[in-house]
């Protein structure tokens, strides 16, 4: 596998999405890409340019706050919200899971640790250079048997002797950069302190709806994670823009209207000005377009609309092979990537 093209996984990894060829290229001619190569920075440095690029251009939003405040500080709260309420009594929960009061008893000698200290306590628990890799995906003959053990794992019989895989794989702890805003990730070492809190992070993660990256600063530091009503997300398609969606989590509670503001608000950031949806006639112009054989001239192609739709529709029809071809493209292109803001 060609070295660029594994760090470029690697990277893709760690930013939980696809990095689009236009991004790739831009930090590759900037040498960032060659610095990670050198060792000047690491792949956690480069997934921060990336988004910082990302909220200059305006596609990714500006980073929110994801913590309040030490739950051990909490006594009373004067103005509270139902965010901040249900923020603590969640964290509240939390703090009393057997296996969260193991883990700091057993690696923060019953303390928790200063926010500030984080990546230093990190960087004390990973000493080795490796991590432990694992096998993604691998065909198993009909001549071998997978037997799942109890911990969820497989046992092949008999022993498969594997030469060849798909994909190596590594599993990553999350975790908050300085500013407490941007997820942070580092592949660890099977059963490892580091494994073990990824581990425990996850499990939080499901019970509690948090964030991994939020449960693991919640272990270390006793930072409360900001439960909001609403989450926006978005999931870009790197081929067809029109395919590219808003996903949003909402807390059934939050009124239509706050949900019609969130998403307005987040929406502008993608369409920039007014949004005009294709008529019917372009509309019917794309699908016959994309239809439409390459080999086949314009003006064979100008005439099979106009037989098609010419006569029942006469607004539709063309005269002019140029303006029908050039109007069979732009519906087209509207229609599968429109003009968001994208990187």
């Amino acid at each position: 596998m060609n070295k660029l093209y594994a760090l470029k996984l690697e990277l893709e990894n760690i930013h939980g999405e696809s990095i689009s060829d236009s991004m790739w290229d831009y930090l590759q001619q900037k040498g960032l890409v060659q610095d990670v190569v050198d060792g000047k920075i690491n792949l956690n440095d480069l997934e921060e340019i990336i988004k910082e690029i990302q909220i200059a251009s305006g596609v990714r939003s500006k980073p929110k706050d994801r913590l309040l405040y030490p739950l051990n500080k909490v006594k009373i709260l004067p103005d509270a919200d139902r965010v901040s309420a249900l923020s603590v009594a969640i964290a509240t929960l939390a703090s009393k899971s057997k296996k969260l009061i193991d883990f700091r008893r057993k690696e923060l000698n019953k303390k928790v640790i200063n926010i500030t200290d984080v990546d230093k306590w990190i960087k004390s628990k990973n000493t080795q250079a490796t991590n432990s890799s694992f096998i993604a995906k691998i065909e198993i003959p009909n001549s071998h048997k997978p037997i799942r053990n109890n911990d969820g794992s497989y046992k092949i019989t008999p022993p498969l002797n594997i030469s060849q895989a798909k994909n190596i794989e590594a599993d990553y702890l999350n975790f908050l950069d300085k500013k407490l805003v941007n997820i942070k990730k580092i592949p660890v070492i099977k059963d490892s302190s580091l494994d073990n809190l990824r581990l425990l992070s996850i499990e939080l993660s499901k019970e509690f709806s948090w964030q991994q990256s939020e449960s693991t600063m919640f272990i270390l530091t006793d930072y409360i994670p900001k439960i909001d009503p609403i989450n926006s997300k978005y999931i870009k398609n790197n081929y067809f823009k029109g395919l590219s969606k808003i996903h949003m989590e909402i807390d059934p509670t939050t009124s239509p209207k706050d949900v019609m503001v969130k998403y307005s608000k987040f929406r502008q950031e993608f369409i920039s000005g007014r949004h005009r949806d294709l008529s019917s006639k372009h509309l019917n112009l794309a699908i016959f377009y994309a239809k439409k054989n390459k080999r086949e001239k314009w003006m064979e192609s100008m005439n099979t609309w106009n037989s098609n739709y010419g006569i029942t529709k006469p607004s539709w029809k063309y005269e002019v092979v140029t303006n029908f071809a050039l109007h069979c493209k732009r519906a087209f292109e509207k229609l599968v990537s429109p003009n968001l803001n994208q990187i």
